[in-house]
């Protein structure tokens, strides 16, 4: 009955599992326990839960090589709580992060950086959003001519316990992309070799 008045504990929990999920690389899994929270019915008790749901699995479309949906994951995810006139989610800047890597993908850098500075100003929760912000901001460098920038963001630390295989073959790509770009073709191989499985 306690459940029953209160959805967002199940919702909150479930977020978490799939949050941890991702980040662990199981992505069906993961996917499983975050549509769940984001097909529940649409309520103010459960908006914060199914935005983040919606980011996270906006980011696990992204990492799947669907822009597209994982473009209409994150818009979803920004609309959410506005639904509900609930104030602007600091829990996660994940949607932002998602839409200016896919805005680097299409080339469009003023929206990418745009997108960026508007994620800038939250404080990463949980190792996924930290990790989305370093290779998004990477990949806006490394599109800008700024290889060695993007050499920084690529490596930033991101603190977790446990370390996520997309989160090191995303920075790893995009640090030998870098090596590339200033004439290092060995370091740029010798980057991806822990990661080339």
């Amino acid at each position: 009955q306690l459940l029953d008045r209160h959805p967002e504990l199940p919702a909150l929990l479930l977020t978490h599992l799939g949050s941890t999920r991702l980040w662990a690389g199981r992505f069906d899994a993961a996917r499983d326990a975050l549509g769940t929270v984001a097909d529940t019915t649409a309520g103010a008790a459960t908006a914060l839960p199914r935005e983040e749901s919606l980011e996270h699995l906006a980011l696990i479309d992204y990492l799947d090589g669907w822009p597209t949906r994982a473009e209409r994951k994150a818009v979803a995810a920004l609309t959410e709580t506005e639904r509900f006139s609930l104030p602007q989610a600091s829990a996660s800047a994940l949607g932002r992060l998602v839409l200016a890597a896919v805005a680097v993908d299409r080339g469009e850098l003023t929206e990418a950086e745009e997108l960026l500075d508007q994620a800038g100003g939250h404080e990463a929760r949980d190792p996924v959003t930290a990790a989305g912000r370093s290779i998004a901001t990477a990949h806006l460098l490394l599109a800008r001519g700024k290889a060695r920038a993007a050499l920084t963001a690529a490596e930033a630390a991101v603190t977790a316990d446990v370390a996520s295989p997309w989160e090191r073959s995303h920075a790893a790509l995009v640090a030998s992309a870098a090596h590339l770009a200033e004439g290092r073709p060995r370091e740029a191989a010798e980057v991806l070799e822990p990661v080339a499985g």
